[in-house]
């Protein structure tokens, strides 16, 4: 198992956006469309001068590793919580990366994809810190290489990619 760590920085820029909040009581979503404003849903959360902050309880962050993740062909990963003693909040719903997530399928390296973490804390305040370790990555061996890997033949919202929203949401370009 290899841990992960949260980024409360995002570039280090102050104003730098590091994730977004979820707002409340939005409309619902419908999964077919691809072209959501962002801001209808979600508040920008910018780094200032403190890269740490508070989650709320029951309030709803998207937030970034800081580290890439790569899982190689004959693998797929599993994110686990880092300790449930720690206090009660989760960092992932999804939880999973298929093989090759991360992978460069060029020279057979990672490459550069960070996971997004999907936070929520529930009944207490939980402080969280730039490069506080958040969960782990378990490791499981594939019974066979895929013929195909995660984001080679199939064009993958995920694969690549930094902070980012679901592909139901536009790329905020001036946010």
């Amino acid at each position: 198992m290899l841990p992960f760590t949260v980024d409360l920085k995002g570039s280090g820029q102050d104003n730098a956006l590091i994730g977004w909040r979820a707002k409340k009581n939005t409309k619902r979503v419908d999964l077919e469309r691809r072209d959501y404003d962002p801001l209808d849903f979600w508040e920008p959360m910018r780094f200032h001068k403190e890269s740490s902050f508070t989650l709320v309880p029951d309030e709803f962050y998207i937030l970034m590793t800081k580290e890439a993740i790569a899982v190689p062909p004959s693998y797929a990963a599993e994110m686990l919580p880092y300790d449930t003693r720690a206090g009660e909040f989760r960092v992932h719903y999804a939880g999973f990366f298929d093989p090759g997530f991360g992978w460069s399928g060029d020279n057979g390296k990672a490459g550069s994809s960070r996971g997004v973490l999907e936070v929520r804390s529930h009944e207490v305040p939980f402080l969280l810190e730039h490069g506080q370790t958040v969960g782990w990555l378990r490791y499981e061996r594939m019974a066979d290489v895929p013929q195909t890997l995660y984001g080679q033949a199939m064009k993958s919202n995920y694969q690549g990619q930094s902070l980012k929203l679901a592909k139901q949401f536009r790329r905020p370009d001036s946010i």
